[in-house]
């Protein structure tokens, strides 16, 4: 049994999915699926393919890597057309292992559709991988504007939707925005995203690896957010926080990661003054489950009308490492989780001085941060584990394959 993996980023460059993507893999190639990668280069921070998938080339794993132009992500239309022709280059690639596949695993992004119309001639089901529903909530955020464009978008994912046999969604929030979207009840399935339950323990501070490397005082008290900061964080409400509890000395803000958004962050921040945010580049994958352990609250502030459309991957990712996960979203399945198993504060008035006053309330209340971070980490181990999630994603394309043969 072999599939196509077709994925729009590259391992070499720093997103908030790669880890997925790797673990994915890895997991099918453990399950005997052979696996044809194609991914791209763009920046070179990292190796293009990770080391634990090449050490599965001699058992199954072949690579091609596509080399692209790094484009300024507020450019739009650039990036656009950059994904239409990485869609053809890509067809030049597969085309010479037509009749080798017995299905394709293509990993999401806005311009999928073009993948999956060019994929229609292997003649084998394509599973698309849905990291987010768009165009979602590119129109509540600002990243369309005309609305006549944000429909022609959506009458094109409708297309996408149709070309592919599984759409695997993240949540059910997820799921039921493509139910809305008139996909089949029978298309879709959710497997939520996961964390390596191989490496995710709660690191102390004295042993942990990002606190080293940055010479963090441990006695502080650090909210972090780390992770994408494109445009569906909310950043001014990020920002605004820290401000509001600018006189709590012993209360530090972790910004951790990269994205469009990241440039005009800093601006502001500095045209704000505010200097109780230390600021981090993304980190190596290696230390992840570090990253994570090195705070006390991780905060999630998401812009109005987006976790419908997707889901955090870093929240999985702190309930492991035992944290507290403060989400500043709207009402959804997903605060309803945390309110059902109280794992985790939800605030949904998008205010920032209610967001503050959690902060402050669970700053002073220790044990309550320790009963969230064990409810929470109880329910990852339950429900966001990388074996339990990787192999109903591995399970998925064996019973397809099966039928289909």
């Amino acid at each position: 049994m072999k599939i196509l993996f077709l994925t729009s980023e590259g391992f070499d460059t720093p997103n908030s999915t790669n880890h997925l993507a790797e673990t994915l893999l890895e997991d099918f190639l453990k399950k005997g699926i052979e696996v044809h990668s194609i991914t791209s280069h763009k920046t070179g921070t990292y190796s293009d393919i990770p080391e634990s998938l090449l050490k599965y080339e001699a058992v199954g794993f072949a690579y091609d890597v596509i080399h692209r132009d790094n484009i300024d992500r507020n450019n739009f239309v650039k990036r656009y057309l950059d994904e239409v022709k990485y869609a053809f280059t890509a067809k030049k690639v597969w085309k010479k292992h037509k009749g080798e596949y017995d299905a394709v695993v293509l990993q999401s992004n806005p311009n999928s559709v073009f993948n999956a119309v060019l994929l229609g001639s292997l003649h084998v089901p394509i599973i698309l991988n849905l990291y987010d529903v768009f165009p979602g909530h590119a129109m509540s955020i600002g990243v369309i504007k005309n609305k006549f464009i944000y429909q022609a978008f959506r009458l094109i994912q409708k297309v996408l939707y149709k070309k592919c046999k599984y759409i695997v969604a993240m949540s059910e929030d997820m799921k039921k925005q493509l139910l809305e979207e008139k996909v089949p009840d029978e298309k879709v399935r959710v497997i939520r995203n996961w964390f390596d339950d191989d490496i995710f323990d709660p690191i102390a501070r004295e042993d942990n690896k990002f606190f080293e490397k940055y010479k963090l005082d441990p006695n502080k008290f650090y909210v972090q957010f780390a992770g994408l900061l494109g445009y569906v964080f909310d950043y001014k409400m990020y920002l605004d926080v820290a401000e509001k509890l600018a006189d709590h000395s012993d209360i530090v803000f972790q910004l951790i990661g990269d994205g469009n958004q990241r440039a005009l962050i800093d601006e502001e921040i500095e045209r704000r003054g505010i200097k109780n945010i230390l600021r981090y580049p993304w980190q190596p994958l290696e230390i992840i489950a570090h990253v994570y352990s090195a705070c006390d609250i991780g905060i999630i502030p998401l812009k109005p009308g987006v976790i419908g459309n997707g889901i955090p991957s870093k929240a999985c990712q702190l309930m492991a490492a035992r944290r507290v996960i403060l989400n500043s979203v709207e009402k959804s399945e997903y605060t309803e989780t945390f309110e059902k198993y109280d794992m985790g504060e939800n605030v949904t008035d998008h205010d920032a001085q209610s967001v503050a006053d959690r902060i402050l309330s669970l700053y002073s209340d220790s044990e309550r941060r320790r009963v969230i971070g064990e409810n929470a980490c109880k329910y990852a181990y339950e429900n966001y584990s990388r074996k339990k999630n990787t192999a109903e994603f591995a399970d998925l394309i064996i019973s397809l394959v099966t039928q289909k043969r």
